[in-house]
């Protein structure tokens, strides 16, 4: 799915999820749901045609943003592959500067992504979402900005960090990344720290394991004596009545983070992947402190924003601090292009991707 705004997002029709509000533009699927269908399931189709070169495209956003607002829940516009351009075309031209090379680019690295999300066989290259998609771009030239009238939304990440590489003063980018990057930081975090206890749940009687804890000897009846373990068993950032699970309702809970239990759990996992995993934690490892401490009860300042994104640039690792779990909503591909580009100086290719 692509994002575009707050939480609507564009997709292809060949997966149209009935429980999700949506709009639909296809000339196969573009058509009322059977009453049946729309007695049991529990997605709102506020709009649907076959026709996707008469929609007035400004008032179907406008009104998927109403729609999400009243409603609370994610909106998706589906449509066939011709559309899907369409709307793609007339969106990025509405926000940004972009061309029809940087379009290609943002749409080529979104399919990438996708394919990738899906398990696709990287072997073969004809497969029908991606061909059906890329036989459409002409239609980004005959395609004119919508310009909805939306108020202030959130765009795509990828938006404002093209924006921001291209002028760290911008100051919609820096408010706007800030907060998202300082999200996705968070949520990127309780992955590691969920993850890790797991982990360490499950081998609590690997007696290496138990070395690097603090202790040995330890059995199921007493491993909470292991001296550095004593992190992920604190009731103040672990409700044991939550699953170990990362989300909303995970068990990790950031309100109970401090400056000093950043720390300590920033060492012991340093200790435990050095020491036990193998891993090497130096300057280009990213998950590496300080920059948990940027996020322990604050959003990033715009010093702490700066050096966060500029390590990304500088030292490029396999991640942009964006969790597994979002990237689903961002172009993670776009974003190493965006970050390749700055680091080549290219500030004209990055200035097609910036928002207006």
């Amino acid at each position: 799915m692509l994002h575009l705004f707050n939480k609507v997002y564009l997709e292809i029709d060949d997966k149209i999820d009935i429980e999700i509000d949506r709009a639909v533009i296809s000339n196969t699927h573009g058509l009322q749901l059977a009453d049946a269908l729309t007695r049991h399931s529990s997605g709102v189709l506020t709009f649907y045609t076959t026709d996707g070169a008469t929609v007035d495209y400004k008032k179907l956003l406008e009104d998927a943003k109403a729609h999400t607002d009243e409603s609370g829940k994610r909106f998706f516009i589906y449509c066939d592959a011709e559309n899907f351009i369409r709307v793609a075309a007339g969106w990025f031209k509405s926000t940004s500067n972009i061309d029809r090379a940087s379009f290609e680019m943002l749409i080529n690295s979104h399919v990438h992504k996708e394919r990738t999300q899906q398990g696709r066989n990287w072997h073969s290259d004809d497969e029908q979402y991606v061909a059906s998609v890329k036989n459409h771009f002409n239609v980004f030239d005959t395609t004119s900005a919508f310009n909805p009238v939306l108020g202030d939304v959130d765009l795509s990440f990828e938006n404002y960090l093209a924006a921001y590489l291209v002028d760290n003063t911008n100051a919609t980018a820096v408010a706007k990344l800030q907060k998202q990057m300082s999200m996705f930081m968070r949520r990127m975090y309780q992955e590691l720290f969920v993850d890790i206890k797991s982990m360490l749940m499950l081998n609590v009687l690997n007696p290496s394991l138990q070395t690097v804890l603090g202790g040995s000897g330890k059995d199921l009846t007493n491993f909470n004596e292991l001296t550095k373990i004593a992190i992920f068993l604190d009731t103040a950032i672990w409700n044991d009545s939550k699953p170990l699970v990362v989300g909303s309702d995970s068990a990790f809970n950031w309100d109970g983070m401090t400056s000093e239990k950043a720390t300590t759990i920033g060492n012991t996992i340093s200790d435990i992947h050095t020491n036990f995993e193998g891993f090497v934690h130096d300057s280009v490892n990213l998950c590496h402190w300080p920059f948990l401490q940027y996020v322990v009860g604050k959003d990033l300042s715009s010093s702490e924003l700066a050096e966060v994104i500029n390590s990304i640039v500088t030292t490029p690792s396999d991640y942009f601090f964006i969790p597994k779990s979002d990237v689903i909503n961002v172009n993670y591909v776009l974003c190493t292009h965006l970050a390749n580009l700055k680091a080549a100086s290219n500030t004209a290719s990055l200035t097609k991707f910036a928002i207006k």
